[in-house]
């Protein structure tokens, strides 16, 4: 009779094969979004390849360079390498969930006989590694990983990856797997460091089942060489940073907003919120959806059962313990800091497995479909994650509809009263940089502007791209040239201040005349008027905004007579001569 690892791959691999032929197409066709302002960034990066960079490791950039001198630079070529990475995460997720499911040949409740074997392979149909991949596809944050290009998405296939090479090392006794560990934990650490949070977790199972851990006679050679490997990851970010004073370091402890970091701490520092705790948890569950729901109660019980029958509870464990350490240290982050929805997303892989597992449970036994809160909770994703897909796959679409619903007359009546004014829905964060890109560079030629300074990065590597898209011969006819003036407005700074070609200061600008993309405020302006002889808007409101600017304050200007500031200047330390 064939194992579960012969038998159980076959359907998971259609699976996975035709979820990621389906993103493919749609990223390719479908996808309506511009180049988000990270997505921007990155490729700008991979146009200035480095062995490391400001925020972030290499691997973002290499993956994108590759991609792009391969595909071109459309917009579907930047973002091919997430459409990869969602493949890899589904895949990594299945072979964990095939191997943890080899324990037993069937799902508890299920008595199968020796010479049933179709039954066997149908109930593997529909079992854990099925419902394992089904989970990785529900949760709206890898629905949107896998069409933006963003480090999360290779930094979780890395992990996902992870997880399973560092389950076949400890339990199944594969030497091999203790090399692809350390490449896998190497290769996620290029494109996020949050990978180092990993190890801990694995550390923690080995802990808790020392003694009973099927390991190979020669797993500390092996284990060596994939810990030699993991080091060899770190090399070109740890060398890059020490040639570079250490900025990435700078830039995390700026993060946390304690001293050493990046961003100049305030005289009196922000006292923390329980807001800043509670929209934490609260994002969880709306990236993740009620399968996190399902998971928590499967850790809970898996934590109260494991001492009865820890055999049959280990691969409950090992999932819970890959995720906890990213998890809770985020959940801690938040005590001292205001952290981002995302920063845990990798925790979600194994969560989400373990939400399949007990699901599995429930869900594969036959029988009358009496309720089950199981049941119910998985149907309740499915219809999360429907709906979420609709949102996150056509936003357009989905704005424009809203904004049919907010302003029909009895819905506007009742938006009115709450102080609402209803108004035109758009996704300005995905779409509207390609339109803004074409109006500055008409403004540019019209007024006379030799080059574009952004008081963000986001938008000026925005900007980069689109002009870098729309000149005939970007290579012989280079586009306007784009800057970032962050850390002149007390902003952190970026990549821009490193590179020789998008510094500011360069003495060659001096003279000449700049558009400006910036917010309206009175301080900002009076910025802008201490590095130009003359500054003015482009119009009155709101005809001072570029077209497809989705941001209120957000306005645009025209310098004439550039002088440019110090190389190390910034706001506080500019003394309003110029």
């Amino acid at each position: 009779m064939p194992t579960p690892s012969q038998t159980n791959l076959r359907p998971v691999l259609w699976i996975i094969a035709a979820a990621t032929l389906l993103r493919l197409l749609y990223v390719c066709f479908v996808c309506p979004y511009d180049l988000i302002e990270d997505e921007a960034h990155y490729w700008l990066w991979a146009q200035h390849l480095d062995w490391s960079y400001y925020s972030k490791g290499p691997g973002v950039a290499w993956a994108i360079w590759l991609s792009t001198k391969i595909l071109g630079n459309a917009e579907w070529a930047v973002r091919m390498p997430a459409v990869i990475a969602s493949g890899v995460v589904l895949l990594g997720g299945a072979l964990l969930a095939r191997d943890i499911q080899a324990e037993r040949a069937a799902p508890p409740r299920i008595r199968l006989a020796d010479d049933e074997p179709e039954v066997h392979r149908a109930l593997l149909w529909i079992g854990f590694p099925v419902l394992a991949v089904l989970a990785l596809l529900l949760a709206p944050a890898f629905q949107l990983t896998s069409i933006l290009m963003t480090i999360d998405g290779p930094y979780v296939a890395c992990w996902a990856i992870a997880c399973w090479t560092g389950w076949r090392a400890m339990e199944r006794g594969s030497e091999r797997a203790w090399l692809g560990l350390g490449a896998a934990l190497a290769l996620g650490f290029l494109f996020k460091y949050t990978i180092l949070l990993l190890p801990p977790g694995l550390l923690a199972y080995a802990i808790v089942r020392r003694g009973s851990l099927n390991l190979s006679p020669r797993w500390r050679a092996f284990a060596a060489g994939g810990l030699g490997l993991f080091l060899l990851g770190l090399a070109p970010v740890v060398i890059w940073n020490a040639q570079n004073d250490w900025v990435t370091v700078h830039h995390l402890l700026g993060h946390l907003g304690v001293r050493g970091g990046d961003v100049a701490r305030p005289a009196t520092p922000e006292q923390w919120s329980p807001r800043w705790t509670l929209n934490f948890i609260g994002s969880q569950f709306g990236i993740v959806g009620p399968l996190l729901v399902l998971a928590l109660f499967a850790a809970n019980r898996a934590v109260r059962r494991r001492k009865a029958d820890p055999e049959r509870f280990r691969g409950d464990v090992f999932l819970i313990l890959c995720a906890a350490p990213v998890v809770l240290f985020y959940l801690a982050v938040s005590f001292i800091a205001e952290p981002e929805g995302n920063w845990a997303i990798a925790g979600y892989v194994t969560l989400l497995l373990l939400a399949a597992r007990r699901a599995a449970d429930v869900l594969v036994p036959a029988g009358p479909k009496s309720f089950s809160p199981v049941r119910f909770t998985w149907n309740m994703s499915v219809i999360y994650a429907l709906v979420a897909a609709l949102m996150l796959h056509r936003a357009d679409l989905a704005a424009a509809a809203a904004t049919r619903i907010t302003m029909w007359e009895p819905v506007a009546w009742v938006c009115l009263r709450l102080g609402y004014a209803p108004r035109t829905i758009v996704p300005g964060r995905l779409i509207g940089a390609r339109e803004m890109a074409a109006h500055a560079a008409e403004l540019a030629e019209d007024r006379g502007a030799s080059f574009l300074i952004c008081d963000h990065y986001g938008r000026a590597s925005q900007m980069a791209y689109y002009f870098y898209r729309a000149a005939d011969d970007p290579y012989r006819n280079p586009p306007i040239r784009v800057y970032c003036a962050s850390r002149l407005f007390g902003g952190r700074p970026s990549q821009f201040d490193l590179w020789r070609d998008t510094e500011f200061s360069d003495p060659s600008l001096r003279g000449y005349n700049a558009l400006l993309m910036s917010n309206d405020k009175p301080h900002t302006l009076a910025v802008w008027q201490q590095l130009f002889d003359r500054v003015e808007t482009i119009g009155d409101p709101p005809a001072n905004r570029l077209r497809g600017e989705h941001k209120k304050d957000r306005v645009a200007y025209l310098g004439y007579g550039y002088f440019p500031p110090p190389p190390s200047e910034t706001v506080g330390r500019m003394e309003g001569g110029k």
